[in-house]
């Protein structure tokens, strides 16, 4: 999952509101969950890990492919930390998760402050529950999903 603080960290905040670093964390988990429940057909092949001994970063490299898609990168930017290797981003098709929350969350911050920001995440998460709760047409990574698959950045 990727730290909040890691994705905020543009916006130079000391202290987080609980309920923005809830909202966040559940929406990465919402998001992940419905995307892991609707993966289907698909190759995912990793690629060899290229680190030296006592790195305490790194990138793991893989591609998937669905039936009838052009393969597709997805990489993870990993850290070691005192708890194990934690995942801090994720590149689907070249295109960061950090750089697309950082860029719509300071959109919203500027718009509506940070109780906007708040609020919008409490929005998506609702969105997500009604679509876990029957409708199963959530696409991969919801909040992604628009820049990968029309090919913009």
């Amino acid at each position: 999952m990727l730290p909040v603080v890691t994705v905020m960290a543009a916006f130079m905040f000391t202290s987080f509101p609980a309920m923005l670093v809830a909202e966040f964390r559940t929406l990465l988990v919402r998001t992940y969950s419905t995307a892991l429940a609707n993966y289907r057909d698909q190759v995912i092949e990793y690629k060899p890990l290229r680190m030296a001994s006592g790195e305490t970063e790194g990138t793991v490299k893989s591609t998937g492919k669905r039936p009838g898609a052009e393969r597709m990168t997805i990489d993870y930017d990993t850290e070691k930390t005192a708890a194990g290797w934690k995942v801090y981003d994720i590149k689907i098709a070249g295109v960061s998760l950090i750089t697309v929350y950082r860029s719509t969350f300071a959109q919203t911050i500027r718009d509506s402050g940070v109780d906007g920001l708040i609020q919008s995440l409490s929005a998506k998460n609702q969105q997500l529950r009604f679509h876990e709760s029957g409708v199963r047409g959530v696409l991969f990574m919801h909040a992604v999903a628009p820049v990968v698959f029309r090919g913009g950045r």
